[in-house]
């Protein structure tokens, strides 16, 4: 009852008897009135157990049930102890002939239990025959709990939290989920993947991606002998972005031509292919600046391979060519997109029309 590492018998929770003693006491009285001196004969005794369910999960709960037959008239009072070999998992106190008690089981395989019957001053001991039932590794489901899809700035911290369940009436498992991309492959897992540790059936386990952009992961847990292994496909998506840095000139200021440039640092990558988009902002003070029509939304059009710089110009605009000579202020605000976070130039930079 040993193979596969099982965990029965001494590591076992067990709950307790759920019977109490009650009954009477057979005896047989020798002699006249007059000797007034009582003997006792002890009644032979027949043990029978069953066992519910006789197929279970491991990590499950088993019921062990024995019923005491005396050869006498009173029923037999006293102990069950049920036994796997010489280990005892369980002991139930009788109570009108019967008894049972439960026990947590771990393990796989099928194993013989015996009960074995104490006996009192009035009653002989007895062993019941044998009765089998058989333990198996417990089926699993394992999903990543996170909100459906992520995102991590590239080089930052996410965190992947792991649920592992069992079915009903099984205890919630413990054991290691290896959390890993499938999709780009050839992901190096010592910068992508992580491990769960799995206690109660939840654990978590944290990354530090560089960038590279979405990535599809999945969870497996890896099993052992109590619980099966199992896997969540997903698909759970990871946007890693890579951090990204904004910031506006003026690069004319002459009143009837003013144009405003916009570059975004994203890490050195070229984002211009991108969805991210860029809206320029002007004001006359730095707390009040508003979207310059026109240049709202503008997708950025130069990269420089030396300087790692995405660039949009607003220039030609109605706006800021209608600007009267004075004191602006402008910033700019990147939107950002799948695979690069969002940034803006702020606090707003003053510039002087003239």
């Amino acid at each position: 009852m040993r193979p596969n590492r099982r965990q029965f018998g001494a590591t076992a929770v067990r709950l307790a008897s759920v019977t109490a003693a009650a009954a009477t006491v057979c005896a047989l009285w020798a002699g006249t009135a007059s000797a007034a001196t009582a003997s006792v004969t002890r009644h032979s005794t027949t043990t029978t157990i069953s066992i519910s369910p006789k197929s279970v999960d491991s990590a499950s709960y088993v019921t062990f049930s024995a019923r005491v037959r005396s050869s006498g008239g009173a029923r037999a009072r006293g102990t069950v102890t049920f036994k796997w070999r010489n280990e005892s998992l369980c002991t139930g106190r009788l109570a009108y002939g019967a008894t049972h008690c439960r026990v947590l089981v771990a393990g796989i395989g099928r194993f013989a239990i015996r009960g074995y019957y104490s006996g009192n001053a009035t009653h002989k001991p007895s062993v019941s025959g044998r009765s089998y039932f058989s333990i198996h590794r417990a089926p699993t489901a394992t999903k990543i709990t996170n909100a459906p899809d992520g995102t991590v700035v590239s080089g930052g911290a996410f965190t992947f939290h792991v649920s592992v369940s069992s079915p009903p009436g099984v205890l919630a498992p413990f054991g290691t989920a290896v959390v890993s991309p499938t999709s780009p492959t050839g992901l190096p897992f010592s910068k992508y993947g992580c491990d769960a540790n799995i206690v109660r059936g939840k654990g978590s386990c944290t990354i530090h991606p560089p960038a590279y952009g979405i990535i599809t992961y999945k969870a497996t847990f890896q099993g052992n002998p109590v619980w099966k292994g199992s896997t969540y496909a997903g698909p759970y998506d990871l946007a890693v972005q890579n951090a990204t840095k904004t910031t506006i000139a003026a690069t004319s200021t002459t009143a009837g031509a003013v144009t405003l440039t916009t570059t975004v640092y994203a890490m050195g990558a070229d984002i211009t292919g991108g969805t991210g988009t860029v809206t320029f902002y002007i004001g006359t003070s730095a707390g009040a600046v508003e979207p310059v029509t026109g240049c709202a939304a503008e997708l950025l059009t130069a990269f420089d391979t030396t300087t790692g710089d995405n660039t949009v110009t607003c220039t030609g605009n109605a706006d800021l060519d209608g600007l009267p000579a004075g004191n602006y202020y402008i910033s700019a605000v990147y939107s950002g997109d799948p695979v690069n976070e969002g940034s803006n130039s702020n606090p707003p930079t003053e510039i002087t029309v003239g």
